[in-house]
C-alpha cells in the first residue's frame, strides 16, 4: 500500500520539463498545490506539495484550502534553515528569492549547492549562528569597532548587517539613493520580483541593528577617513569592461543595466545590438526592455549560444522568452567595427558578414571592480584595515 504521495511537475529528462521539475521565476508560486489536493481527495492518500511554497502564508493557504496534508519548502529553508522557528516566534524570516541561481540550478550545473542570499549554506563560518557567538565574545572586552562599509549593494549590506550582529558600531555608505545595486537591477526583470523582498528583509534588518545607513553619499578617501572608521569594508562594486570598438564611432553605446532600467526611445531604424560576453540574465532582460520600448534586437555572444551561462532549470524559459518576443540570438559571434562599417564574424569559421550600422549597441559585458579607494585609502589611513 502507498502511505505518502509526493506530488511534484515534470522531469529531469529534458531542460523543458527541468523548467518545471524545480520550478523558477516563470512558474508560479505554489504551481502544485492544487493539483496535489485533488490527488488527495480522489485516492484518499495523504499528499505532500512541493514547487514554489516559499513562505508560511502560501504553505497555509495550501494546507487549509487546497486539501493538501504536508508541504515542502525546500529552498525556503535553503534561505533561511531557522525559519519554522522564525514564523513560530514572529520573526521575519530570510525571504526565498526562488531564481534558483544559487542552488538548485548550481546542483543541475554540476557545482555544490549554495545560496543568493544566505551565504552560510556556502561556509558555514558565515552563518548567522557565528554572528551570535561572536557578539558575545565582544560585550565587556572592548574589542567593539567602528566599521564603516562603503557600498550598499548585496555584498555590503550583508556585511554591514553582520558586522553589526557581531557587536560593532556599523556606518554604511551609498551612493544610489536607495540600496540594493545590481540585486535592485536584477529584480527589474518580470518574474524576478521577489529580489526585491530580500532587499527590503536587508533594509529592516539593518535597521534593527542600528545601523547608521547613508544613501545618496558618494565618498571619496577624505570621507572615509573622515569618520575614523577602525576597519573598513569596501563593497563599492563595478563597472563594465570596454571593447576595442568603444569610442570610435557615433553610434549610440549603453550599459545593458542602465538599459534594464530605463530603455532609450527608439531612433533611426530602431536597429539593436546587444554584445553579451556575461553570458547570464543580464542581456536577454536588456533585450525585453528594448523590445517593449519598440527596439528591433539581435543578441550575439562568443558564447557557444545566448545565455550559455544560464542554468539548466532556467534556460529553456529565458530563451523561449526572447524567441517569443523576436529577438535574433547568434552563437559563436563577435562584433567588429573598422574603416569599412560593422561586421559580425563567425568565431569558428572566422567568416566575417557585412552588417547596417546599428542604430545603438548595448554592452553586457564582463565587469571590473571600482577599486579606487583600495589604492587610496592606505595612504590617509596607513593603520586602518581596509578589506
Amino acid at each position: 500500500p502507498v502511505d505518502l504521495l509526493s506530488v511534484t511537475g515534470g522531469t529531469g529528462h529534458t531542460q523543458r520539463s527541468s523548467s518545471f521539475f524545480v520550478p523558477g521565476d516563470e512558474v508560479p508560486e505554489n504551481a502544485n498545490g492544487a493539483l496535489a489536493g485533488v490527488m488527495s481527495a480522489l485516492t484518499g492518500i495523504p499528499v505532500i506539495a512541493a514547487g514554489r511554497i516559499l513562505n508560511a502564508d502560501t504553505g497555509e493557504y495550501a494546507l487549509r484550502e487546497q486539501g493538501v496534508d504536508f508541504v515542502a519548502m525546500t529552498r525556503a529553508l535553503i534561505a533561511d534553515p531557522d525559519l519554522p522557528q522564525k514564523i513560530s516566534a514572529g520573526i521575519p524570516p530570510r525571504p526565498c528569492i526562488s531564481l534558483n541561481e544559487g542552488c538548485i540550478g548550481r546542483l543541475y550545473s554540476g557545482l555544490p549547492i549554495a545560496c543568493s542570499v544566505n551565504a552560510g549554506v556556502r561556509d558555514a563560518g558565515l552563518d548567522d549562528a557565528e554572528d551570535i557567538k561572536a557578539a558575545g565574545t565582544h560585550t565587556g572586552t572592548g574589542a567593539r569597532r567602528h566599521v564603516v562599509v562603503v557600498g550598499g549593494g548585496v555584498a555590503g549590506a550583508e556585511a554591514a548587517r553582520r558586522a553589526a550582529a557581531r557587536g560593532h558600531r556599523v556606518t554604511l555608505l551609498e551612493a544610489r539613493p536607495e540600496l540594493g545595486g545590481r540585486a535592485r537591477t536584477a529584480g527589474l526583470r518580470p518574474g524576478r520580483e521577489r529580489w526585491r523582498l530580500y532587499l527590503e528583509w536587508l533594509a529592516g534588518e539593518l535597521r534593527s541593528h542600528d545601523v547608521d545607513v547613508r544613501l545618496g553619499q558618494a565618498a571619496d578617501a577624505s570621507d572615509v577617513a573622515a569618520l575614523d572608521p577602525d576597519l573598513v569594508i569596501l563593497a563599492s562594486g563595478s563597472r563594465p569592461r570596454r571593447a576595442g570598438w568603444h569610442g570610435n564611432h557615433n553610434i549610440m553605446v549603453a550599459d545593458a543595466d542602465d538599459v534594464i532600467a530605463s530603455p532609450p526611445e527608439p531612433r533611426g531604424s530602431a536597429s539593436a545590438i546587444i554584445a553579451d560576453a556575461d553570458g547570464g540574465f543580464i542581456a536577454p532582460t536588456a533585450a525585453e526592455s528594448l523590445c517593449r520600448a519598440g527596439w528591433i534586437v539581435q543578441i550575439i555572444t562568443d558564447l557557444p549560444f545566448v545565455a550559455a551561462k544560464v542554468d539548466p532549470t532556467q534556460v529553456w524559459f529565458v530563451r523561449r522568452r526572447l524567441k517569443k518576443a523576436g529577438v535574433t540570438l547568434r552563437g559563436n559571434t563577435e562584433l567588429r567595427h573598422h574603416s569599412g562599417g560593422w561586421a559580425l564574424v563567425d568565431t569558428e569559421s572566422d567568416e566575417i558578414s557585412p552588417v547596417p550600422a546599428p542604430d545603438l549597441i548595448v554592452y553586457a559585458d564582463l565587469r571590473s571592480a571600482r577599486d579606487e579607494l583600495s589604492r587610496a585609502l592606505p595612504e590617509i589611513l596607513p593603520q586602518v584595515p581596509v578589506h
